[in-house]
Order: structure tokens, then sequence, then C-alpha cells
């Protein structure tokens, strides 16, 4: 595959922009994962405190309603000592439902961190739909 050929075949959505957090629960927006048999989950702990963690589950759902049951749970806890960081986690997709999303639980009175969710995989030569959420896009000359 040639560098620039790989934007055809992937697709990128941020589920938490990179923002300094009280204590609690952010659920990211809704992905529309049809057509794509693979994912990453990128997370970027930022500054996370003594003490301070931050746990990411992977939830699907046939609508967005997105009941309780998880896909994935628990892909990632993160620790102040893993603040410095890049964690990423590859999740199977072929078994899930149409629409995935991340649920994040942050327990710091502060803490600084992002993720976000590469689509990749596709699983046909057809380019696959169109995502609602704004991808992310970088092109390097």
């Amino acid at each position: 595959m040639k560098p620039k050929e790989i934007l055809t075949y992937t697709k990128a959505m941020k589920q938490a922009p990179p923002l300094s957090r009280a204590a609690g629960t952010v659920n990211g927006a809704s992905i529309d994962r049809r057509g794509y048999e693979k994912a990453l989950v990128v997370i970027l702990p930022g500054v996370l405190a003594g003490g301070d963690t931050l746990n990411v589950d992977v939830y699907d759902d046939s609508a967005t309603a997105f009941p309780s049951e998880t896909l994935y749970a628990d892909i990632a806890t993160v620790a102040d000592t893993e603040d410095d960081k890049v964690l990423v986690a590859e999740i199977d997709l072929r078994n899930a439902e149409e629409w995935i999303r991340l649920k994040m639980v942050s327990a710091g009175a502060a803490a600084i961190w992002a993720t976000m969710v590469v689509l990749y995989n596709p699983e046909g030569l057809e380019i696959p739909v169109t995502q609602q959420n704004t991808p992310l896009v970088v092109t390097l000359a």
C-alpha cells in the first residue's frame, strides 16, 4: 500500500478532545463502523496526578442507544505512572453491532487526556461508508 492510500482505507475519529476534566464519565460520539473489521483505540493521557486513573470501555449497538453491555470492557486502565505514554488497543469488530463508541471514566480532579478511534481493514474492495463524525485528516507532503 502506498502511503497516500492509507487515507482511503482508514477513518480516524476523535472520541474525546484533549481537555482538562474533572472526575467523571465521558461518552464518545457514535461511530458507524459498517464496512470495517478492525479498530485501533488510541489513548493519549496527558497529565494524571498522583492516584488518578483513566478507564476505557468499548460499547456497541444496532442503533445509537448503547445499552449497558460492553463489547470490550476495560480495554485500558491508565494509571498516573503511565501518563507519558501513548496507549493503543486493537479491537476486532467482525462480531460488533453497527455502531460503536468509547466510554471513558476518569478518577482525577484535573486529569488531561484524549482518545480517538481509527477504523481500518475494510471488509471488501469498496470504500466503506462515510462517517458522521468529522475525520481527523493530516496530509503530509
